[in-house]
């Protein structure tokens, strides 16, 4: 709803009313689709079920937990509310707002801007946490082979290295090659997870989305075919999948702490230091106690040992995972366990089980949102995109490609990417995608934004730009039909429709005639002036003070006060290069402000220059007193500007009703949220 903040922000007063009523009905006309749903009000012929004042009441009033707590005066209340709400749409639609070009030009511009990302989220966003959570089930050990590729951009580079893998990979499904022999001698990347066979990894572990995802694709014993990351190709072999372990919180009394090679003496110390620690465990002191008389690991020997946080068995080293999550039972501690920072004992201080989804997504979601491993885009790309060309029958024409290359070729040796439509043979089709066409212009235009820097082949250029060209008109083909499909962007694309039409409703008929209508504000005032907010029991000076930061300023606005030029024309004069001269015009009460103080006794009708003040040279004219009682029309306007808005709004409602009866079903009413 920030749009409608910046316009209500811009006008008058009575318009905050609208903000707030905007945000909290959000201006929906949304009505679920639901069997049998009863009508709940009628507003002439146009009907209100059930279902849909149940949805916008809850989207309203907290959800659908606090909305069930409210009373049936409350759902009243809200119902007027928002029966008077769709009036005055429906007022707007027989005005033909909504047929206004910009109207739809600015509707238009905002489906532009939501629909991409709406998609994103529900085809994507969506989609990746469902799979990560479906992941995060498993744990997976697993080797690779990557051969990397000089230059990822060439298609020449990317080909050696795919074929390269592939016949590595005939070597060991096909011929019997043991895969660690061939990973040692071929694989260009080496690291823990390539070597060894101990550590697990589950979903966000591995920083390659690729990567994971052929790992949890793959059959245990199995090795998958050569499939490429950013820049390289590579295959794995999945050596155990096991169900994930969940989580739990250790505590832990660690000697030797030091990371790398220790001398053999450090050793038999740290031994010794250990299994004294143990036997102590053995006569019955606490944990807690122990670890902060023996453990080494000063970030947690204070706190009795105790990692403060849940953690997976693939976090951990894989001896220290194995006696910790063989610990059965709260409180249980292990034997000795050698790791490469030490030697530990380990406490079960907590586990977690496996944590229902609604629990999870709001994690996992940031896990996904950050990117890790590329997987949003490779998602939206490589699997969203091609499931879209491929239900949508996505075809290439390969004479129009070859004709792409020729037309290329010419431009090229011409040193020039000057393209044509009028040019005939760039109006070619090369690709069809639904019932739509794409020509050969279109594909060399994004390659010329596209191509990679230094690429001067034609075809390299053609061919590179192709699969990303495909794929970029398919997610935008997709937004064709996104409001039959999600019926959620459809109830977003009406609330803003609804929004646009009823503000500009209300302009015409409340806002401008309020502010523009001084005859009818002169006789608001009238009817009102005796009431409490239009009185005064002080008497006030109108004054207009002149603020320049200059002495040659100050002069030149009292020689236009001298020529009796309004304070306006002042203004412009003054401020036509920049502001140069700050006025202010009201009506003073003694002690409501000190300048305005020093000139209350003075001549009136007179402009008097006050003394320097903080490098601010002030003039203040006073023009008339007035005594207690009746507040002038003046000084009140913006309350008569807010009152009358309110009145006409009252009169508009109550023709509005004339033309849309309304009739509301009260036994209905009586079984909201039942």
């Amino acid at each position: 709803m920030y749009f409608y903040l910046l316009k209500l922000q811009a006008n008058k007063p009575m318009k905050k009313y609208y903000l707030l009523f905007f945000i909290s009905l959000a201006c929906s006309t949304v009505a679920q689709e639901k069997r049998k749903d009863p009508v709940l009000a009628t507003i002439g012929k146009e009907k209100v079920t059930k279902s849909e004042f149940e949805y916008v009441f809850q989207k309203s009033n907290g959800g659908w937990d606090s909305a069930k707590k409210q009373t049936v005066k409350q759902y009243e209340d809200y119902l007027n509310l928002y029966l008077k709400f769709r009036m005055k749409v429906a007022d707007a639609k027989k005005a033909g707002l909504d047929k206004n070009p910009q109207f739809q030009k600015e509707l238009e511009g905002y489906r532009a801007k939501l629909a991409p990302s709406h998609l994103l989220e529900k085809e994507v966003t969506d989609k990746l946490i469902e799979e990560a959570y479906q992941r995060l089930k498993y744990e997976i050990c697993a080797g690779f082979i990557a051969i990397t590729m000089t230059n990822p951009s060439n298609p020449m580079d990317t080909a050696i290295a795919y074929r390269k893998l592939s016949a590595i990979r005939d070597s060991i499904v096909k011929m019997g090659k043991p895969f660690e022999e061939m990973q040692k001698r071929h694989s260009m990347i080496q690291n823990d997870y390539n070597l060894d066979k101990t550590i697990y990894f589950s979903v966000f572990d591995v920083p390659s989305y690729v990567f994971e995802t052929v790992a949890y694709n793959t059959p245990k014993g199995e090795v998958s075919m050569p499939m490429r990351s950013r820049d390289s190709y590579f295959i794995l072999k999945v050596y155990d999948k096991r169900p994930n372990q969940g989580k739990i919180k250790v505590a832990h009394i660690v000697a030797a702490g030091a990371k790398g090679k220790i001398k053999p003496e450090d050793s038999v110390k740290a031994v010794a230091r250990i299994n004294e620690a143990l036997q102590e465990l053995k006569t019955g002191k606490s944990f807690e106690e122990v670890a902060r008389t023996y453990s080494e690991d000063n970030t947690t020997k204070s706190n009795g040992g105790i990692i403060n946080e849940f953690v997976s068995a693939s976090k951990l080293f894989p001896e220290f995972a194995q006696a910790a999550f063989s610990l059965k039972n709260i409180g249980d501690y292990s034997g000795i366990v050698r790791t490469p920072v030490g030697w530990h004992i380990i406490k079960l201080v907590a586990r977690e089980g496996e944590v229902p989804f609604q629990k999870l997504r709001t994690e996992l979601k940031r896990n996904v949102l950050t990117d890790r491993g590329g997987r949003t885009d490779y998602y939206k790309y490589n699997i969203y995109a091609e499931r879209i060309k491929k239900q949508n029958n996505c075809a290439i024409d390969q004479k129009g490609i070859d004709k792409a290359i020729q037309m290329l070729d010419t431009l090229i040796s011409n040193g020039s990417w000057r393209l044509s439509l009028k040019c005939t043979e760039l109006n070619y089709p090369i690709m069809t995608l639904g019932k739509q066409k794409y020509s050969a212009y279109q594909l060399l235009d994004y390659a010329d934004k596209t191509k990679p820097h230094g690429v001067k082949n034609p075809k390299e250029i053609v061919y590179g730009a192709v699969l990303n060209f495909s794929r970029e008109k398919a997610l935008e083909y997709d937004q064709i039909d996104i409001e039959k499909r999600y019926p959620e962007f459809r109830y977003l694309m009406n609330e803003y429709r609804d929004g646009l039409l009823l503000f500009q409703q209300l302009e015409n008929r409340v806002w401008k005639r309020a502010s523009e209508d001084t005859t009818g504000l002169k006789k608001y005032y009238e009817a009102h002036k005796n009431e409490p907010n239009f009185q005064t029991d002080k008497e006030r000076l109108k004054a207009t003070i002149y603020t320049t930061t200059s002495e040659e300023k100050r002069k030149q606005v009292q020689e236009l006060i001298e020529k009796k030029l309004s304070r306006d024309s002042i203004a412009k004069r003054m401020n036509k290069d920049g502001v140069n001269v700050t006025i202010e015009e009201d009506y003073y009460i003694k002690g409501a402000n000190k300048f305005v103080d020093m000139v209350y006794e003075k001549e009136l009708g007179q402009a008097h220059v006050l003394p320097e003040q903080d490098k601010k040279f002030i003039i203040i004219y006073t023009h008339k007193k007035y005594p207690a009682g009746n507040k002038v029309f003046e000084e009140v306007r913006p309350m008569c500007v807010t009152g009358y808005q309110e009145q006409l709004e009252k009169e508009w409602v109550a023709e509005l009703e004339k033309i849309y009866p309304v009739k509301v079903n009260r036994a209905v009413l009586e079984t909201l949220y039942k």
